[in-house]
This record gives structure tokens, C-alpha cells and sequence, in this order.
């Protein structure tokens, strides 16, 4: 009998792709153009800021409901709604007013939210064999993702005015969604709806993962929220800014690949941790203590150095997981609460940059996070011993 993987061949990977695609530029398009948002809606920083914040923060409080969704309409379709769900909510942004701006925020949150643990339990049950591999063969697909939206949503304001230019990323998801209709089967997802799996809410380790994933993200995405903005500040073009954040989101692919060529079978992966954590590291002093200075080399380490760490990062839940809604728990969990930290960060910015003469004080913040977590990644034990 075949597995899966080999059953299915590359047309369910394709679309396993294509929806993963969708996983960011819902955020990743908002930078580029933020200064032209907060210009035209007299927004202040911290308004701003808010507008990156809310999406993160409803990736944390909705992300436990995968798995009631999972149990509700099943695996095949929750993949389905969630995926809807992120191109209606991008969609409205075409109305170009600050509340439209936020209830899309609300709506492409809950369901980035929502479809990170489902992808998480498709891969765990789709490729057993090869999930580590698969899952950041998806993370690469989201950083694209991201880099695609933040290369092109500036030139693009060139031609179409910013709502346009930010609500024409639906297309994509309408693009996942007819793709995950006509090459998933059904029967590829059969994770029944009436199972049920806790969160792992009494294991130290995924409290752990949990705290360590939140302050990367937080870091990340004050990263996508403001440096596009700090570089303008700097003196540099709009333009120029935003070939600098396409740089950054494109050398996450190149990360989160060079993720994907590590051991199928490997399971101590803090060396890779910590290396991809000294990257971010180099990449922060860069931007504190001279940010004109090679800002394309800085752009490269954080670019490569976040990717790579946030896909190993969800390739340990898989790691410590015996199951794919024990898989999915485990993310939903770490993403949960991840968020919700993650989610203070683009707001926290924008107040310190209101509140102080320039952005050194954002990026000294950063460099603070990044050592804090360094340190805890030393923490984490190899997924071969056995589970706390």
C-alpha cells in the first residue's frame, strides 16, 4: 500500500503550497505602503502600528479554535473556509477607509490564525515519512509569500492607488482555494470531526516553545511593520525602503530551504537554532549601531536568519507530537499564545518611535529580545527525550 505522499504525488503538494502562500501577504503588504496609509488617514504612529498589531493578536486568540473547526465541518473543508476567510478579509481593503482597515485585520487574522495548525495536521498526516521536510517546504511557501507582498505592493501603488494595490492580494487566495477544491481529495484528509485533543496546557515544553516563538515573532513583525518606515526616515526612497523589505522577505526563502536540506530524521536542532539565531542577532546590531551601513547585508541575516528559525520552530511540534491533531494541538498552542505576545510588538514599536527621536530605540529593544532569545533556545531539549 502506498503512502500518502506517493499516493498523491506533487498535485496535493502544489496546492498544500499555493494555500500556504496565503499565510502572509495579508501582513507582508501593509509595510511598503504604511507611511502612505498613515499619511492619507492622518494616523499617528501608534494608529498605525495598530493596523499590524490586530491581525497578529487575532492570530493568537483564534488559533485554538482550529481544532474546534477541525471537529465541526472536518480537516478538508476547515483548510477550505479559512483560506475564503483570508481573501474576503484582504478583499475589503479595496474600500480604502481606516474601519475597513481593521475589520479585514480582524478577518485575515482569524484566518491566518486558524489555518497554521490546520497545515500543521495535514502535513503530520498526509507525510509522515517525510513532515519535517514538508512543513518547511510550506514555511518557504509563506516567507514567498511575504516577500512577493512586500516586493511588489510599493511599484504597484505606482499604477494602482494603495486599497487597490493591498486588496488585489485576494487573488491569490482565490487561486488556493480552487486549487485545494480540484487536487485535494477528500479522502487525503480523514482526520475524523468528532476526535478531540487537549492543548498541551501542562507540558513545561510547550510553554517554552510557546514563550520562544512569541519573542521571535515579535521581533519579525515589528521587523515587517517598521523597517520599511525607519528606512524612509533614514532618507531613504520609498522605493528603496521597499526593495530593502523585499530583500528581507526574500532571503527568508532562502532559509527556510536551507531548512529543508537538514536531516529528515534529525531531532537535535539547536545548533541550527542558535545559528539561525546569531544571524539575527549580527543583523539587529547592524540596524542599531548603523543602520546605512551595508543595510542590504543586514537585510540579508535577518531576512535568512528569522525564516530559517521560524521553520524550525514549526517543525518541533511535529518533532514532539505522536499524532496529527496531537501535531496540530501542539501548534495551535505554540502559535496561540505565540501571537498574543507577538501581537504587542508593531504597537510598542510605534509608541517608542512616538515617544523618542528616531527608531534606535525600536531596534536596542530588538537586540534585547533577540539575546533573551538566544538564551532560552539553549533550553530546549532534543525531541528524542521523552516529552514534559
Amino acid at each position: 500500500m502506498k503512502r500518502p505522499f506517493e499516493a498523491q504525488g506533487l498535485t496535493a503538494l502544489l496546492a498544500v503550497f499555493v494555500v500556504a502562500l496565503n499565510l502572509r501577504p495579508a501582513l507582508a503588504s501593509l509595510g511598503p505602503v504604511l507611511e502612505s496609509i498613515r499619511t492619507d488617514l492622518h494616523l499617528s504612529h501608534g494608529q498605525a502600528g495598530l493596523l499590524t498589531t490586530l491581525p497578529v493578536l487575532c492570530m493568537g486568540v483564534f488559533s485554538p479554535l482550529a481544532m474546534r473547526l477541525n471537529q465541526r465541518v472536518g480537516l478538508w473543508s476547515a483548510v477550505l473556509i479559512s483560506t475564503l476567510l483570508i481573501g474576503v478579509a484582504t478583499l475589503l481593503r479595496g474600500m480604502g477607509s481606516f474601519i475597513a482597515l481593521l475589520v479585514s485585520a480582524v478577518g485575515a487574522g482569524a484566518g491566518i490564525a486558524v489555518l497554521s495548525p490546520l497545515l500543521s495536521m495535514f502535513v503530520k498526516q498526509a507525510y509522515p515519512q517525510r513532515s519535517a521536510r514538508v512543513s518547511s517546504w510550506t514555511t518557504s511557501a509563506l516567507c514567498l509569500g511575504a516577500g512577493l507582498a512586500a516586493a511588489v505592493s510599493a511599484p504597484l501603488t505606482s499604477v494602482l492607488a494603495w486599497p487597490h494595490s493591498l486588496a488585489s492580494w485576494s487573488v491569490l487566495a482565490l487561486i488556493a482555494v480552487v486549487l485545494w477544491w480540484r487536487m485535494v481529495p477528500r479522502s487525503l484528509v480523514v482526520i475524523a470531526s468528532s476526535s478531540a485533543y487537549d492543548l498541551p496546557w501542562q507540558r513545561p515544553r510547550a510553554w517554552l516553545l510557546m514563550l520562544i516563538f512569541g519573542l521571535h515573532s515579535v521581533i519579525f513583525y515589528v521587523l515587517l511593520a517598521w523597517v520599511a518606515p525607519a528606512y524612509i526616515e533614514f532618507g531613504k526612497s520609498p522605493a528603496e525602503a521597499g526593495h530593502l523589505l523585499g530583500l528581507f522577505a526574500i532571503m527568508q526563502v532562502v532559509g527556510t530551504l536551507l531548512v529543508s536540506i537538514l536531516p529528515v530524521q534529525q531531532r537535535e536542532r539547536r545548533p541550527a537554532i542558535l545559528f539561525c539565531s546569531g544571524c539575527m542577532l549580527a543583523g539587529l546590531a547592524g540596524l542599531w549601531i548603523e543602520p546605512l551601513f551595508m543595510p542590504e547585508l543586514m537585510m540579508c541575516l535577518l531576512g535568512a536568519g528569522t525564516a530559517g528559525f521560524f521553520s524550525l520552530m514549526l517543525i518541533l511540534p511535529l518533532d514532539y507530537s505522536e499524532s496529527p491533531m496531537a501535531a496540530g494541538a501542539w501548534t495551535a498552542m505554540m502559535c496561540g499564545g505565540g501571537y498574543v505576545i507577538a501581537a504587542t510588538g508593531p504597537v510598542l514599536a510605534g509608541w517608542l518611535r512616538d515617544h523618542s527621536t528616531g527608531y534606535h530605540s525600536v531596534f536596542m529593544l530588538l537586540m534585547a529580545l533577540s539575546s533573551f532569545v538566544f538564551m532560552c533556545c539553549l533550553c530546549l531539549a532534543p525531541a528524542t527525550e521523552k516529552p514534559t
